[in-house]
């Protein structure tokens, strides 16, 4: 990435941040759109490695390590969702960036509708992938019990070995048993033994199973596209529906084949849907992406009978 991105460390409300930013966004080149990257939880801003180069070719791009993931260092107070919309707010303003798309996966997601809510005139437009927005309905009794006990977090401070990591992935982030290679935990599991990291990533998963924003997007007045893996096991497709019940202005598009990591496993058909929804030319030739099949034993998804149930007024289209 050296040829077009760098890392850098700023400082958000007293908290060291890295981010991911594309040369570009070291020009005084002003027509260009400005595109922050949050990704989600246990995740950090490698998610958008294959997608970086042609992003930066069209637009200043901006992939900030959420605190606690990644590089950055971990919050020592809230990690409710008024808290992190707070510090993305903060990030904005030490990068001096007035108004952005802001394209958001999983618990970014949900950081993203809560800054249009929050600051909508420094929201360009949204594009939301298996974004949180209330309840999650795999949320069952022991992850609960995991996520607001103060026995679960002593709990998930142990839990996370290789191949705990490796089923968790496999569990619930990943549709292709074959992309969650030893690399991915292992920088996951390195990520983690920085100071604060696991506490930063239990106080985060009650934010990321429940950000509390149903009911309240209706209020969202940017453009806004939708884009899910049919074959999400983290934010189910009944998560999808409930979410373009309210907001029925919003675009949305199915990947098939794909999980909740579609930004690493369908790169190129997620990117696809990003240069249509925001209009920009992006050269695609060296982006790859894969269409696996779905694991043996695991329920396929009939996308075509989903996307005829959406509401009416809702723009929907397959990869």
């Amino acid at each position: 990435m050296k040829d077009f991105s760098r890392q850098r460390t700023i400082l958000a409300l007293g908290t060291k941040i890295n981010v991911l930013e594309s040369t570009s966004a070291l020009s005084d080149d002003n027509d260009r759109p400005i595109l922050v990257l949050l990704h989600g939880w246990l995740s950090s801003s490698r998610i958008w490695r294959r997608i970086f180069r042609s992003l930066s070719r069209q637009a200043r791009v901006l992939a900030p390590d959420l605190p606690g993931f990644g590089r950055s260092q971990a919050l020592y107070g809230s990690y409710e969702l008024a808290s992190l919309v707070a510090m993305l707010t903060a990030i904005l303003d030490q990068l001096m960036v007035k108004r952005v798309t802001i394209i958001g996966h999983g618990l970014g997601g949900a950081m993203a509708i809560g800054m249009a809510l929050k600051h909508p005139a420094r929201v360009e437009s949204l594009l939301l992938v298996s974004p949180c927005v209330g309840l999650n309905p795999l949320a069952g009794t022991s992850t609960r019990f995991l996520a607001l006990s103060a026995l679960g977090r002593l709990r998930f401070r142990h839990m996370l070995g290789f191949e705990a990591t490796r089923n968790l992935l496999l569990k619930h982030f990943y549709h292709d048993p074959e992309a969650v290679q030893d690399s991915i935990v292992r920088d996951l599991l390195r990520d983690l033994q920085r100071p604060g990291h696991r506490g930063a990533a239990w106080k985060a998963l009650g934010t990321h199973l429940n950000p509390g924003l149903q009911g309240k997007l209706s209020a969202i007045s940017c453009p806004t596209t939708i884009v899910w893996g049919a074959n999400d096991r983290m934010n189910p497709l009944d998560a999808a529906r409930e979410l373009t019940n309210e907001l029925t202005s919003a675009r949305f598009r199915l990947v098939p084949n794909a999980g909740h990591m579609l930004v690493e496993t369908r790169p190129r058909s997620f990117a696809h849907h990003l240069a249509g929804a925001l209009g920009l030319d992006l050269e695609l030739g060296d982006v790859p992406d894969w269409h696996p099949g779905p694991p043996v034993g695991t329920p396929i998804v009939n996308s075509q009978l989903y996307l005829a149930d959406l509401p009416a007024g809702t723009r929907s289209e397959r990869a």
